[in-house]
């Protein structure tokens, strides 16, 4: 949380003595006196007075000095007014705070590096059970509730798991995660950023944090390793890890896994390692033995102290094989502590002993309470299970078995949450030894699917990647189980989303996983959508049109009007994108005569119309994107999202600057912009500010132009636009050609040129031709490259096409006879 720094207070403090010391001495210099008893002071009332203006812009200086490596995008103008930060996202990666015990030594060293943080990553490693995720919820729980003294170290904590939420712990979930410490403002610039930018935007969010001192816990990532050799098998990860050790002020690090997380050397010498390689201390295990048979049901205070003594050591004081002992000897009355003794096992398998003959003692409801939450892998509602097991169950006993299980110590439970969850080591054996029967499984995965699919939310509260943490679930389910037909729908339904955002790769994935299986018209229409649109994010646009036809020869068949009309849509922006701009007006005709009925129908009809107009004003066909245009004014109903509104006001002044009405296009341009402010689109308002640049640069205001294009540029690399950006970078180019600056126009398209080819964007040949422009030996060379680079634009109306009579000037006398 952000506070006042000590400076802002000094410069408070001393603006309000200075006022009143400078009253003082115009006091005196107009004739007025002073109390008897500083008369003698009087003299000293104007240099008092250049002291304290002295000391206030000392201390000014210091608070610019503060906020020096602060970008202005990044500053929020109004820290306690920009709405709420989370202080702690995530659920606690162990339900046993309140039972832990002992590890005095290594809770010192982990807070010791909380506090001072000499290396970016802990280490946290040690055996299953042995009290890891434990201790790294421990030492962080005191950093949970604001605290003045703590908040200095530590002002925000995220949990992340591959046993939690999602499941995948990637660099998008953890980006998302830490951008929900910052107030709604930056968190929205910043993940608009992420959408665009990936990877490359991580330094800023890091930036944005800084001041927070945020700790970022990953747990267990042996889910993550190579189980042979150790090594961090996920190449996302690495990157994140890098990043985290080459950006400046990244968030403090802690891991959980068996082994170490083997990672490249430059990452190796920023960690950490605290290795957990015992269990507790023989007298602070009796206490934990004690406390988890605090009802006397285990029978251990008839236990002799001696033999309590030999079981600890039996099961190396590891907690879990603590807990696990005292559920079985609860539950299993005939049990004895001299089997345990007669064992002799390694801790791994005392271990896997203790987990099985547990799992016996367990009735049918209980059996399938634990599968559940194997299959589920991550913490679930308590409320829900009696629900998800039924009619194979009732409910009334699924509740008792849950609690029995929670107090048992077969479950972990949290209060706030309300979610229990199944500790790693019981969820391995589950999955290993108790999911034997196939269509027992698959039935669970379907019941789990389809409770995931009423925790969908609606599409337009969506911002992140978590915000479809149900559906990617649902789907994993769902193929887990063979449902391919739905799990492909489910894929469909988010595709789009994740497109936008930058996140196919699960996508690409699952597609990959189910393309000899779609076997039906509906479900070749679904995959193949989603396949165009991966492609499409990945900048191939030949690739993308390629599967949308492919989707469309399906939809026909299935006779689905709506997967037809989205099909068609995304073809035309594929077209228009592979530099065919009359060949994407068919299929965005056709996108848009769907019927505007529903929701989903006018959002296809609206985005089609919207596309079409900009392929009209490409072709160039004004009248015809100026009908477009009405039809989409004539959808819109007065609670439509804002941005729809700005899409409309983008229309219009594309138009307005094609047929020359620059006043309107000004009018409109100031019109989506405003729109744009209050909406997830915001990262668009730099196609709006180019029809700005546009105008002033046809009408002559040079100066002003280039100041625009170059804003244009700022934002469209910081939100990692690479569309816009090479645009703004080659319009900066014609501007500088039209100021007369031919050398330095030469060099802008050469950069223009090398960004657009570089993300396969069509336009980069127009680039070329400009750039070649200042090297011509002649003016009928440079008027005909001026000419090919104008050509080659193909009527681009985000980009500046010069009239006739001003490519003869720009290209000067001509030499022919």
């Amino acid at each position: 949380m952000r506070r006042p720094s000590i400076p802002n207070i000094s410069l408070a403090a001393l603006t309000g003595l200075l006022t009143v010391v400078t009253g003082v001495a115009i006091n005196v210099a107009t004739g007025g006196s002073l109390p008897d008893q500083l008369q003698k002071y009087q003299g000293w009332a104007w240099p008092v007075v250049g002291l304290f203006a002295s000391a206030l812009v000392l201390v000014g200086m210091l608070q610019a000095w503060q906020t020096r490596d602060e970008p202005d995008h990044l500053r929020v103008a109004d820290p306690f007014g920009d709405g709420p930060a989370a202080r702690v996202v995530g659920e606690r990666v162990s339900a046993a705070v309140d039972v832990f015990r002992d590890r005095v030594e290594f809770c010192d060293r982990l807070r010791g590096h909380v506090l001072s943080r000499p290396t970016r990553i802990v280490s946290v490693t040690g055996r299953r059970g042995i009290g890891k995720s434990g201790l790294v919820a421990k030492v962080l729980a005191e950093f949970e509730e604001p605290d003045e003294a703590a908040d200095a170290f530590v002002d925000g904590l995220v949990y992340l798991s591959t046993r939690t939420g999602v499941g995948a712990v990637d660099t998008a979930r953890i980006f998302h995660a830490l951008a929900r410490l910052l107030p709604p403002g930056q968190r929205v610039q910043l993940e608009e950023q992420w959408a665009n930018g990936g990877v490359g935007v991580l330094s800023d969010l890091f930036l944005a944090l800084a001041r927070r001192k945020p700790v970022l816990v990953l747990d267990n990532l042996d889910d993550l390793q190579d189980p042979d050799t150790g090594r961090l098998a996920s190449a996302d990860l690495v990157s994140f890890f890098t990043s985290v050790c080459s950006c400046r002020n990244p968030p403090l690090v802690i891991t959980t896994s068996q082994r170490p997380l083997g990672l490249p050397p430059t990452v190796g010498v920023h960690i950490t390692r605290i290795d957990i390689d015992a269990g507790l201390e023989v007298d602070d295990a009796l206490a934990l033995l004690r406390h988890f048979d605090a009802d006397g049901e285990a029978g251990l205070c008839a236990v002799p102290v001696a033999d309590l003594r030999r079981a600890v050591r039996e099961v190396h004081g590891i907690p879990r094989g603590l807990e696990l002992l005292v559920t079985l000897l609860a539950e299993r009355k005939t049990a004895t502590l001299q089997r345990l003794f007669d064992a002799a096992n390694a801790p791994d398998m005392l271990l896997g002993c203790l987990v099985s003959e547990g799992f016996e003692t367990l009735d049918r409801v209980g059996r399938a309470v634990l599968r559940l939450f194997a299959l589920a892998d991550t913490p679930l509602p308590v409320d829900a299970i009696p629900g998800l097991l039924y009619p194979d169950a009732a409910p009334a006993a699924v509740t008792r078995c849950v609690d029995r299980l929670i107090s048992r110590g077969m479950l972990g439970f949290e209060r706030l949450s309300g979610r229990a969850r199944l500790h790693p080591i019981d969820s391995d054996y589950v999955r290993r030894s108790l999911l034997d029967d196939p269509e027992q499984q698959r039935v669970l995965d379907l019941r789990l699917a389809d409770w995931l699919a009423t925790r969908r939310t609606e599409a337009s509260s969506w911002r992140t990647s978590t915000d479809v943490a149900a559906q990617r679930r649902e789907i994993r389910h769902r193929l887990r189980a063979g449902d391919v037909r739905t799990a492909v729908l489910v894929i469909a339904e988010i595709a789009e989303f994740l497109a936008e955002h930058g996140e196919t790769d699960e996508m690409e994935s699952d597609l990959a996983r189910v393309r000899d299986l779609v076997d039906t018209p509906e479900t070749r229409s679904a995959y193949e959508l989603s396949r165009g649109l991966a492609e499409l994010a990945s900048g191939s646009s030949e690739e993308a049109a390629v599967a949308f036809r492919a989707g469309l020869v399906a939809a026909r068949q299935s006779g689905d009007a709506f997967a037809t009309a989205r099909l068609h849509m995304w073809l035309g922006d594929a077209l228009r994108y592979t530099g065919d701009p009359a060949a994407a007006r068919e299929p965005l005709l056709r996108a848009s005569a769907l019927s505007p009925a529903d929701g989903s129908g006018r959002a296809v009809v609206l985005r089609s119309l919207f596309a079409l107009g900009i392929v009209e004003c490409y072709l160039p066909d004004p009248a015809a994107a100026a009908r477009a245009a009405t039809r989409f004014e004539a959808i819109l109903r007065p609670g439509d999202p804002s941005h729809w509104r700005a899409w409309l006001s983008d229309l219009r002044a594309l138009i307005a600057l094609v047929t020359g009405d620059h006043a309107t296009a000004l009018r409109e341009v100031e019109r989506g912009v405003a729109n744009f402010a209050d909406s997830p689109q915001q990262a668009l308002v730099g196609y709006l500010q180019s029809v700005r640049g546009l105008v002033l640069l046809t009408e002559g205001a040079v100066d002003e132009a280039a100041r625009t294009f170059r804003d244009v540029r700022q934002g469209a690399a910081l939100y990692r636009q690479a569309r816009l950006e090479g645009f703004a970078v080659l319009n900066l180019a014609w501007t500088s050609l039209v100021a007369g600056d031919p050398s330095g126009a030469s060099v802008l398209a050469c950069e223009a040129a090398d960004h657009l080819a570089a993300h396969r964007i069509v336009e980069a040949s127009a680039a070329v031709h400009l750039a070649m422009v200042g090297r011509a030996a002649d003016a009928d060379a440079r008027r005909a490259l001026l000419r090919r680079s104008v050509q080659a634009q193909q009527g681009n109306p985000d980009l500046f096409h010069p009239a006739e009579e001003l490519v003869d000037r720009l290209a000067g006398p001509s030499t022919e006879p």
